[in-house]
């Protein structure tokens, strides 16, 4: 049975992602600067992703070694937060605006709900989903639809990929607010 063009959209769409995200990183550990003859004006650069502006993260998932695992790899470089429940995350979000929502995907219609809420609450809200199943399901194709960047298989394999995803999103959005400023 051959997949159904929603399908073979989405399998593309994950490999291009996921080819950008590996491009990206080799032209980050591949470019050189090169030596000018006078020297140009110095640019300004964002602030350290160790300090204050460093991006942030709330984690929206009932398994504590997921949640345990997520906070371990990412707060090297993003403030991280944690929730088994929705309504608390929801509660907190609330209180501080966070970059991006890593939410595990549940059987009944709740996370479609919740990211329909989000994205119309939060529109710059970035919304990953996290499945331990077929990323090209129904469900998964569904939430990418209501407004989910990505989809995110647990468990986490490739951890560099995924943080350089962020952390390119992150600068992303810190320049596209200091232009805004």
């Amino acid at each position: 049975m051959d997949p159904s063009p929603k399908t073979k959209l989405f399998q593309i769409g994950v490999l291009v992602r996921s080819l950008r995200v590996r491009f990206l990183a080799f032209l980050a550990s591949h470019l050189r600067p090169v030596p000018l003859k006078a020297e140009p004006a110095p640019l300004e650069t964002p602030p350290p992703l160790g300090g204050a502006a460093r991006g942030s993260v709330l984690v929206i998932d009932d398994e504590q070694a997921v949640r345990d695992s997520l906070h371990k790899h990412m707060t090297e470089y993003f403030s991280v937060e944690a929730f088994t429940d929705i309504e608390l995350a929801l509660e907190r979000l609330e209180e501080k605006l966070f970059d991006v929502v890593l939410l595990d995907l549940t059987s009944d219609e709740t996370s479609l709900a919740v990211i329909g809420h989000l994205k119309q609450e939060y529109p710059a809200l970035e919304i990953y989903i996290m499945t331990v199943g077929d990323p090209t399901s129904e469900e998964c194709l569904e939430c990418l639809q209501t407004g989910a960047r990505g989809i995110i298989t647990k468990p986490i394999g490739n951890w560099e990929d995924l943080i350089t995803e962020m952390r390119i999103l992150h600068q992303h959005k810190y320049w596209a607010n200091k232009r805004a400023s």
